[in-house]
């Protein structure tokens, strides 16, 4: 296993999709970390006298229409951000895992139900049931969490079911149960670790639909409610101000595009060195 994970680690770092990734994904890290060590200014302090202000040595990305700083705005907003995309992702990951792999694994009645729903909630637009969903419960973090999880969960889950019907099969399988096996130890021990590749590669890109899901909702009044900072918040407050100053657009627009193709870099990067029918193609390619 620990060779195996070397291996995969070798070929991603030749990937320049997975460096490229890697390098705007710290970055951004470290701006959600590090940021307010670095920021001088308290996102919530007004200064009247540096209304739409551009950049300058005291204020990198300029103010806004408070004369606050942007750039300890944005700095607050990745927090939000990178929470709720990474929560609901591990949320949505969870479910939809356990509730492909299930469903996979014992087939009948169970897999036709949970197949159907997941097929239902996919005839949907994202954002169209985020904005319905949040609607009913009321915008928060929280239940941005779990709305978006729940609308990423089918995702996970027809891909978990796909990969469990190939692996169940598998001599390997036959022989855990032929022994007595219990079926919670089959699934964890051997179901899971042999479909674990894609479900990664959808986690990735989840993630980034996650925050364009998140930013949009802000940008409608949908998302985390004030003092909160959020990137989509930022855009529909200074879009009013456009014409007077762009920076209060410009700066979340471009933050939310890296991060949102970052993580779709690290996606097509983990895709092409787990798959093996990609792995190979590749490899002959080189040659």
């Amino acid at each position: 296993m620990i060779e195996r994970f070397f291996a995969t680690w070798r070929s991603l770092t030749k990937s320049p999709q997975f460096i490229v990734s890697m390098i705007i994904i710290s970055l951004i890290a470290a701006l959600t970390i590090f940021g307010p060590l670095v920021t001088r200014w308290d996102p919530w302090m007004i200064n009247v006298d540096m209304r739409f202000a551009g950049p300058s040595a005291n204020h990198w990305l300029g103010n806004d229409e408070f004369g606050r700083d942007i750039f300890s705005n944005i700095v607050h907003g990745a927090r939000i951000s990178l929470f709720v995309s990474m929560a609901s992702m591990v949320f949505a990951s969870i479910l939809g895992t356990a509730m492909g792999m299930v469903a996979g694994y014992f087939r009948g009645a169970l897999e036709v139900l949970a197949m159907r729903g997941t097929d239902v909630l996919l005839s949907f637009p994202p954002m169209l049931m985020a904005i319905f969903l949040v609607a009913l419960t009321g915008p928060s973090v929280f239940n941005l969490v779990i709305v978006i999880g729940i609308l990423y969960t089918p995702r996970f889950a027809r891909i978990a079911h796909a990969s469990t019907l190939a692996v169940s099969e598998v001599q390997f399988i036959e022989s855990a149960r032929a022994i007595g096996a219990p079926t919670w130890f089959i699934l964890l021990r051997h179901v899971l670790p042999n479909i674990l590749a894609p479900l990664f590669v959808q986690f990735s890109l989840g993630l980034g639909s996650a925050i364009l899901i998140e930013s949009g909702l802000s940008f409608l009044g949908l998302g985390p409610p004030p003092p909160a900072a959020s990137w989509g918040r930022m855009i529909s407050k200074a879009r009013r101000f456009l014409a007077i100053s762009p920076y209060g657009v410009l700066w979340p627009s471009i933050v939310i595009s890296l991060t949102v193709i970052a993580f779709n870099l690290l996606g097509d990067a983990l895709r092409d060195t787990l798959d093996p029918r990609l792995r190979g193609r590749l490899a002959r390619q080189e040659k």
